[in-house]
């Protein structure tokens, strides 16, 4: 198989129904808020639930031996002919940033990565139709804004970075120790932000809008795309566990590698000072 043109046709595909379903997004009446809740302050509307259909479908169409992993429809196999092994797997995420896509806010995103192996994301495709910006990605190839290729700023003293955070909506035993971390971070860097898409926020750290992304309690959808993004720009990710993959429990440490070691040893030494 060559991994190469396999990867740059899964590009391509990706690209095409991102942007589809982002028109789509974008034509969406707004004017009624069907909205589920999922979990926990956690939203899905209808929306959701239509462009991670038209995402499978299409990429299902082009490659049929692919499997999918989605925040909507979870673990999705379809039959597999000739006892063919999956050629790999898809991780979607359809509006990352859902409550922001729901109040006609612009911070949401398509968010599409593949992989050959597990938690090992090769590709990665993020669309925000709002802000018209493209951000992609293919493993050892660089990563790219509208076809422009970004890198992660060159900021190395904590004081004058931009540091993106979320608070953990999920998960409010969480809190104690995030306000603990934060308050850290805030008193020793020159700003914080919070735009409420975990996809974007890494795309900002990856194109240099920011320094680092802290975030407790994601999904892996929610960062697959963002994280070949960050890293084919120079960027490194890891989790506040050092023992945990990122990707398994997505507790998230992502910087433009120059901070990376002062962001971790922040992050975890005030978890260690909020846990005793």
């Amino acid at each position: 198989m060559n991994t190469t043109c396999n990867l740059i046709d899964r590009l391509d595909a990706a690209i095409e129904v991102a942007r589809l379903v982002g028109t789509k997004l974008e034509a969406a009446d707004l004017s009624r808020r069907d909205e589920n809740i999922k979990g926990h302050n956690d939203i899905v509307t209808i929306y959701d639930k239509l462009a991670e259909h038209t995402i499978i479908t299409s990429l299902h169409e082009k490659f049929p031996d692919d499997t999918f992993f989605g925040e909507e429809g979870g673990s999705v196999e379809f039959e597999q002919h000739d006892e063919k092994l999956s050629s790999g797997r898809w991780i979607i995420d359809p509006i990352d940033g859902t409550a922001n896509f729901t109040r006609g806010i612009k911070e949401y995103a398509v968010s599409i990565a593949f992989e050959f192996e597990k938690n090992s994301p090769v590709l990665g495709v993020v669309y925000a139709p709002k802000r018209n910006e493209l951000f992609t990605a293919v493993k050892g190839q660089g990563a790219f804004l509208n076809n422009n290729k970004i890198q992660v700023s060159d900021i190395s003293d904590p004081a004058h970075a931009m540091t993106i955070f979320a608070f953990p909506f999920r998960r409010h035993d969480l809190y104690a120790s995030f306000l603990q971390y934060l308050h850290q971070i805030f008193q020793q860097t020159h700003d914080l932000r919070d735009f409420g898409s975990a996809a974007l926020h890494l795309c900002f750290v990856a194109s240099g809008k920011a320094e680092a992304f802290v975030e407790y309690a994601l999904g892996y959808y929610d960062i697959a795309a963002g994280m070949v993004i960050l890293q084919e720009a120079g960027g490194s990710i890891s989790s506040y566990d050092p023992s945990i993959p990122v990707a398994e429990k997505c507790d998230v440490i992502a910087t433009n590698s120059l901070l990376h070691d002062w962001y971790v040893s922040t992050v975890r030494n005030n978890l260690l000072i909020a846990h005793s």
